[in-house]
């Protein structure tokens, strides 16, 4: 039971200004989300993660090289991001106005859950 996790409608706004600010993001900060990164980028999927992963595991088997590969599930790392040590990690990378409105966005946040 710990692996399920509830559905949640999000707020159509809440939506809308995650959107707002992961376009500004990669507007001001371009190729900032790294060269493997997969999740929240265009023309990026899991199916090209494992593409990737695959073809790297081809290259240093034809090569006759040992190849291991280390798996992490962080499915729920996000839900215990603590907005003070996002801060502290980003607050020389990410332009001080566009961090000011992550923080607002990410501090102070409330869920509640509706039985009908």
């Amino acid at each position: 039971m710990d692996n399920y996790r509830p559905i949640s409608n999000l707020f159509s706004m809440d939506k809308l200004s995650q959107k707002v600010v992961l376009n500004e993001l990669n507007r001001r900060h371009p190729g900032k989300e790294g060269s493997h990164q997969h999740g929240f980028k265009p023309n990026h999927s899991t199916s090209t993660a494992m593409l990737e992963i695959q073809a790297a595991i081809i290259r240093e088997l034809d090569a006759s090289r040992d190849c291991l590969l280390f798996s992490v599930d962080l499915s729920a790392a996000f839900d215990l991001l603590r907005p003070k040590t996002f801060w502290n990690a980003l607050k020389n990378e990410i332009d001080s106005d566009l961090m000011s409105i992550l923080m607002d966005f990410l501090t102070d946040r409330e869920m509640y859950v509706e039985n009908n």
